[in-house]
């Protein structure tokens, strides 16, 4: 049997996805996940999913899609409150689009940002994965590496994602990366939440590769 569930007071971390598609070219269109970790500073202030889900809306998605091509389609926010298993995720509609017009890279082809934390050892690390990436993110064709435009862009990204949230409640929220080793646990409740804080993140500047993102196979 599942333990009690935990009070609002007892819930410091969130999870959120930023979910979107990017639109088929004369292949296969390609689901896109991006995943942020947050904990909250104090449990004094009212919990809300959608109120963060405000917040979050805000600054870091906004430089998310300043730095994907066109044919990348926002369609859903979800947050979810780690601590407590039982509590289900509230998805939130978006309809943010991409905003670097022209042509797009192949859909596996993407930005690598390497989140570091002050220790060593398992499940101490994160990362995302962001694309779809454009054609004017290089300068030549055969180019392996941003530009100082995309670098520019994806900078931002990196400023927006290391900065707190303060939501609509007046919770603070310190980014985070949510460890998946054990001894964390978040299927079933009591949870056991492992959190790491932020201590450096960087942009790779080569194209980056995920190969789940590829398209089908046309014949």
């Amino acid at each position: 049997m599942p333990g009690p569930r935990p009070p609002d007071s007892a819930i410091f971390t969130a999870e959120i996805q930023m979910q979107g598609i990017g639109a088929a070219g004369g292949s296969t269109s390609r689901n896109f996940n991006f995943r942020f970790n947050y904990k909250r500073t104090t449990n004094a202030n009212p919990l809300s999913e959608t109120v963060l889900e405000t917040a979050f809306n805000g600054a870091p998605t906004t430089a998310i899609l300043a730095a994907l091509n066109i044919r990348f389609t926002q369609t859903l926010n979800v947050v979810r409150f780690v601590e407590d298993a039982q509590r289900p995720a509230v998805s939130v509609s978006r309809v943010g689009t991409g905003a670097v017009t022209g042509d797009g890279m192949p859909m596996h082809n993407a930005a690598f940002i390497l989140k570091r934390m002050g220790i060593r050892g398992r499940g101490a690390h994160g990362s995302n994965h962001f694309g779809p990436l454009s054609e004017s993110d290089t300068t030549t064709p055969d180019a392996d590496i941003l530009n100082a435009a995309a670098i520019t862009r994806f900078s931002a990204i990196i400023t927006a994602i290391n900065a707190t949230l303060t939501d609509g409640n007046g919770n603070i929220w310190v980014p985070v990366v949510l460890s998946r080793v054990k001894p964390a646990q978040y299927k079933s409740n009591p949870t056991n939440v492992v959190t790491f804080p932020i201590s450096q993140m960087l942009l790779n500047k080569r194209i980056g590769r995920m190969k789940r993102r590829e398209r089908g196979s046309v014949y």
